[in-house]
Formats: C-alpha cells, sequence, structure tokens
C-alpha cells in the first residue's frame, strides 16, 4: 500500500485516513499492481531530471555567510541553538585545517558538465576540437 503525503502533520494525517479507509474498504492495490505503478512513476531518467533541478537550484542559490547561519542557528532555542553554533564552529575550523593541509587551489575543478551537453546538443565535435 501506497499512500503518499506532503511533510506536514495535517496532510500525513489525512493520508493515514485515506490508507485506512481503503484497508477497511479493501481497496487496496496488490503487490504487483502496486510495483508497476512504482516502476511506472520512478524511472531512472525521470529521478534524473528531478535530481538536476534540485541541484540547479542549489547552485543558483546565494551563500550564507557564517555570521548570517551562526545568527539563524541562535534561534533554535536556548539550548539546541547554542549546541548547533557549536557544532558549526567546530565544522568551521575542520574546514581550515582541511584548507591548511590541502590548499584549495591544488584541488582539480570537476568538469561542468551542463556545459559539455550544450555543446553535444548544438553539434560541436568533442573530439575534434581537443
Amino acid at each position: 500500500m501506497i499512500q503518499l503525503a506532503e511533510p506536514s502533520a495535517t496532510s500525513l494525517v489525512e493520508s493515514l485516513d485515506k490508507a485506512i479507509a481503503k484497508r477497511r474498504n479493501c481497496q487496496l492495490l496488490s503487490p504487483d499492481g502496486a510495483h508497476d505503478w512504482v516502476r511506472k512513476t520512478y524511472t531512472w531518467q525521470n529521478v534524473a531530471e528531478r535530481t538536476e533541478i534540485v541541484y540547479d537550484k542549489i547552485s543558483a542559490a546565494t551563500e550564507v555567510t557564517l555570521a548570517d547561519r551562526l545568527h539563524r542557528y541562535n534561534k533554535c532555542g536556548l539550548v539546541a541553538g547554542k549546541i548547533f553554533i557549536f557544532i558549526a564552529a567546530l565544522n568551521y575550523l575542520l574546514l581550515i585545517l582541511c584548507n591548511w593541509i590541502s590548499p584549495v587551489q591544488n584541488i582539480d575543478l570537476a568538469v561542468d558538465c551542463r556545459k559539455l551537453r550544450r555543446l553535444k546538443t548544438s553539434g560541436v565535435n568533442l573530439e575534434q576540437s581537443s
């Protein structure tokens, strides 16, 4: 039985109510039917496209400064906020240590696949141009 819901308490309760009603009325999909529905809904192409959309949104987002991030953590509660700030500060110190051990300038950057895809779709032969 599959009953999707938004990540909110109201939506979860509504979905549970629907699932219970389906169970009581014997309206459940067979395991094979549920498997076929999942197979059609979640193809590798579909999941890859959704993942790419999420990554594009993340890469387009503005970077939050450390001070802003610590200020946000401080609003998470009297005790929890302080714990989050402590963990974030440790994480930042670990980042500085890693940068000292292996400077950013020495790390090769990954190729932007979107540019390669645009070149490929525009008809540019990548073997001849390199």
